[in-house]
Order: structure tokens, then sequence, then C-alpha cells
């Protein structure tokens, strides 16, 4: 293939008059490149424009729609590369490459601002961004260069024997912005990489490096000549000679006319435009295929009857089976397709006397007082219990004015407020919710008392009361009385939980401090459960010298980080 990009501008002045002759949206251009290389011999993987060769090619488009298209692509491009492109020892290896790649691909295009090109017809000039990606083939020409002295590497003559194909399959992939100069004519620049399946593009890969294969890229510009004679006033891709509704936007294959539904046929002679339907049905759909289409049928996912207007009848008592209330049994209009067996006009379903004529205000029952509390069943609220009449017929075992059945503590005289629930201490926290219910507590303690200040204090003087044997985790005699004063603030307040966190200076090896943190605050923990704190509520975790409290820079700062913290958790 020719270097020069002017044959690709004399073939495309040669070309065009030949193809202008199509009605279809065509492209057609010279490219004027830059090539560059992305491989064993360059300083980087990713794409740059230094160092770029001198390339070409051409392509042809075809728009499929006002925004994607396909792009047949001829590319040619020179590359080079040498490891003085590396630092140190990599640069006295000697290696250059200087080289070429074909490149013939099928691109997909996806065009951002297609619609504002072309709308109806009404072309408008515009700057359009657009992406592509595809498939192709790269014919590569490989021309390495090893100095001397490296010939007798096994690696290099690997590479100088190597029998590797001058064909790889590439995917390219890019983006680009076009700018149209007029209707026919556009000029457009772009970059795009193509990624091989092959490490050879630059002839060497075993005397470098094999774990990445070679890549190149073409970055330029373009010039393209839209070609096509035609007149197409509702941009539908019909030409009016052709266009059976030359006003209309609509199908290529119905002659330019509409066809919403996309059924085959025509908007103009579809009665369901914008439903899919078959021809017999004049357009409609009839999805249940029982010949009533589905604009006429109320069931038209069922086949049905015509009389019911294309509705089942599966107990056959006349009543479609979408109104009927008991498809499965024969009924009446008057209960909705359902049985009346007492004939009382209340279907079974709903009568709870259903062989037994009744009332309908008593549910298809007639009076009745089941509990015998003076209020009939169909006033009473509960009629299976003994009531009061002041409650519907309802009882209220612990007297407390609120109904067992509205009652959340029916067996304890309680307070309407809590739902009949009792508050024992009286702290406005019912009982039931109340971890404390007979000690006035707080809200967010739930129900317990909080904390006081000056008792919390103990925890801060357990920071520095807490010591043991240099580098062990063995509590001194001397933290007993302030682990002991920890012991009975827990005990006193038994809805918080406890966080023991072991801390320690910089001096010696990150983990064995790690463990060492984590052996004192477990000793904390073990020494509190001996005291009678449940080991359920306490937590232990070391974090060596991660979370200094002042920098390790001397003696004191050392001594003020190797502490244990302790911190009452409340409860959630």
């Amino acid at each position: 293939m020719t270097k020069s990009p002017y044959f690709w501008s004399l073939l495309f002045l040669f070309i065009t008059p030949e193809l202008s002759a199509q009605t279809a949206k065509w492209e057609f251009g010279p490219m004027f490149l830059s090539s560059n290389y992305m491989g064993d011999l360059v300083s980087t993987r990713y794409p740059t424009l230094k160092g770029g060769e001198w390339g070409s090619g051409f392509f042809l488009r075809r728009d499929l729609t006002e925004r994607f298209s396909l792009r047949l692509n001829a590319a040619y491009g020179q590359f080079k590369g040498a490891d003085t492109n590396f630092p140190d020892q990599l640069g006295a290896r000697g290696f250059t490459f200087k080289g070429s790649a074909t490149d013939l691909s099928l691109l997909g295009e996806w065009d951002l601002f297609g619609k504002r090109r072309y709308n109806k017809g009404n072309f408008k000039k515009t700057f359009s961004p657009y992406v592509f990606g595809g498939i192709g083939l790269g014919f590569i020409q490989p021309n390495p260069v090893f100095p001397a002295a490296s010939l007798t590497l096994s690696t290099v003559q690997a590479d100088i024997n190597a029998d590797f194909s001058k064909t790889t399959f590439v995917l390219p992939f890019g983006g680009g912005l076009r700018y149209d100069l007029s209707k026919r004519t556009t000029l457009g620049a772009e970059m795009g990489l193509r990624m091989t399946f092959s490490d050879y593009v630059d002839g060497i890969s075993k005397s470098a490096s094999t774990d990445y294969n070679d890549w190149y890229v073409f970055t330029g510009i373009s010039l393209s000549y839209r070609f096509g004679r035609y007149v197409d006033t509702d941009g539908d891709r019909v030409v009016d000679r052709y266009d059976k509704c030359p006003t209309i936007q609509g199908e290529l294959t119905l002659n330019g006319c509409p066809d919403t539904d996309g059924d085959g046929i025509i908007d103009e002679n579809d009665q369901c435009p914008y439903q899919r339907g078959a021809s017999g049905m004049n357009g409609c759909p009839d999805k249940d295929a029982d010949g009533i289409p589905d604009k006429d049928d109320r069931c038209p996912d069922i086949v049905g009857l015509r009389a019911l207007k294309g509705c089942p009848d599966g107990d056959g008592d006349g009543i479609a089976d979408i109104d009927d209330a008991c498809p499965d049994k024969m009924g009446f209009d008057y209960t909705k397709g359902c049985p009346d067996t007492d004939r009382d006009s209340i279907a079974d379903a709903l009568d709870k006397c259903p062989m037994e004529k009744g009332l309908v205000v008593n549910q298809g029952c007639p009076d009745k007082d089941t509990d015998r509390d003076g209020v009939v069943d169909r006033l009473d609220e509960c009629p299976d219990k003994i009531g009061l009449i002041i409650f519907k017929g309802c009882p209220d075992s612990d007297g407390d004015g609120l109904t067992d059945r509205l009652d959340l503590c029916p067996d304890k005289a309680g307070l309407s407020i809590y739902d009949g629930c009792p508050d024992s201490d009286g702290d406005g926290i019912p009982d039931k919710e109340d971890m404390c219910p007979t000690e006035a507590g707080v809200k967010n303690m739930k129900g317990c008392p909080e904390a006081k200040k000056e008792e919390l204090k103990v925890l801060e003087k357990a920071l520095t009361g807490v010591q043991f044997d240099p580098s062990k985790s063995t509590l001194k005699k001397v933290s007993f009385p302030i682990l002991d004063k920890v012991a009975e603030l827990l005990k006193k307040y038994p809805n918080y939980d406890l966080s023991i966190i072991g801390h320690t200076d910089s001096d010696g090896d990150n983990a064995k401090n790690k463990t060492l943190s984590e052996g004192r605050a477990k000793a904390c923990l073990d020494y509190l459960a001996t005291k009678g704190v449940a080991a359920t509520r306490m937590k232990s975790a070391g974090f060596g010298e991660e979370k200094p409290l002042v920098p390790n820079t001397s003696k004191t700062n050392k001594a003020q980080n190797r502490r244990v913290e302790f911190e009452l958790i409340e409860p959630k």
C-alpha cells in the first residue's frame, strides 16, 4: 500500500463521481494521519502523540440511522521505537525498531448529535462528537535491529527466529469530532487505538516484555464527502420520488408511509395504528386468537365467547369469569356469580350462616347472643367472649378501662397512653419497653438511669492507673483497685457494655506491639470477669502503635501512648 496521503486524495476525487449516483447516505474521504506505537521499545503503556510518523488512509461510511453508522476503514502508518526511551540498564541494551502497519477494519460509529444535523431533511451545520469501535485486521511489517553484542542471547535469537504471523486481529476503538463545512463535506479529527493480538508489531517479544501485546494509535484529520442525489422532504430515508407519504416520516419497506406499531400495515389502513396486529383484523391485535380483536375483547389474553365480549365462562352460569367472583361455582347475578345456598341474598363466602337465612346487617345470620352477655352478636365486637355493654360486648380483664383486644397488657392494670401497660417506676417508659422497670431512668437508656459524669471519671483514671509488667500483658497489683472500681460501675449500671482497647508506643516490632496491646486489653477483660462482670457485656481489641495520643518522640510521650482505654457503650 502506498504511503503517500496524496494518493488517497486522488483516489477520492476519482471514485466520487462513480458513487454519487447512489441514493443512499454514503460518505467517502481521505485521512491524514500521525501513527504512534505502544510496545516494548517505548517508555509508556498509554497513548502518546510524541514521536509520531506520517500515515494515511481512506474510509467509506454508511449512515444507518441519524446517529449510528458503519464505516469501512483503511489506514497505513509507520512506527519507530528505541531502548533509549528507557532509563538505566534498559537504555544500554541498544534495541531499535522501525516498522509499519496496514489496518483494515469495520467500525460502528455513534454520533452524539446526529439528529441535529439532519432533522426531517433540514440540514444544520454543527460540531458533532462521536465514538467508534469495531474489529479489523492489521498487516504488520516489523524491522527490529539488535546490537551485535546481544546476538548471542537466547531471547534475542528467539525473536530473530520467531515464526509469528504478520497478520493480526485488531480491536479498534476511539473517538473524534467532526464539523460540517456544508451539507456534502465534513472536516473531522479523531484518535483511534488499535489493540492487537500480537506482541510482534515491533518484532520483539522474548527479549523484552512478554506481559502485554503491542498497540498502535492513529491520530489525524479527515475530509469526507456525502454523496447521493435525493430529495427527502420528510427525512424518512425514502426519496420523494418513491415516497407514497412524502410529507410524513415512514418506513422504507412500506414505500415511505408510517407504520407506528410495526405490524406491516400502514397507519392509514390500520384501525389500531398504535398496536401491532394482523391483516385479518384490520391491523388490530388478537392475542388470544378467539376471532375478536383486542380493542373489542374484554379478555384479550384468554380465549372467550363472543356473547360475553371475548371472555370465558368457566362455570357456565352466564357470567363472564372476569365479572364472576366465584368463577368455578355456579351462582347468581345478585351475588356476582357466587352461590347463595340459603337464598338470603348473601353469597355463601360472605355468609356466616350459609345454611340459615339471616340478615344482611348480621352477615347472613339471625340475631343471636352467642356469649350471652346481653349484646347481640351483630352488635357485639367480641361475640365469643363475655363482656360489658359499655365496651360493645368486649371484656376488660384488668379493669383499667381498656378492652382486652386493645390492651397490650390485658393481665395488668395500666394506662391508656401506654396501650394498657403499666409504668411501675413512673419514668414515662412503659414496663414492657423498660430495661429497668423498678428504677426511674431515661428514654435513650431504655428506661435505665444514666451514669453520672463524676462516676465516669474512674474510666479516665484507669487510662493511667492500669499498669503491666514491662513488655508483658501481666497486670501489676497496683492496677487492681482501679479495675475494681470499673467493675463496680458496670454492676451499678447493668445496661451498659464496655469496650477495652489496648495501645503501645512505637518501640519494637509493629506486629508484636499489636499482639501485646491485644493481650493487655484481654487481661483487663478477664480480670473484670472475675469480679462478676459478664464477659458478654465486654469486648476487647488492640491497635498496637497505630493510634498514638502524641508523637513517639520522647520517653514522656511514649509513656502516654502505652495505655488501655475503657469506654462505656450505651444500649442500642
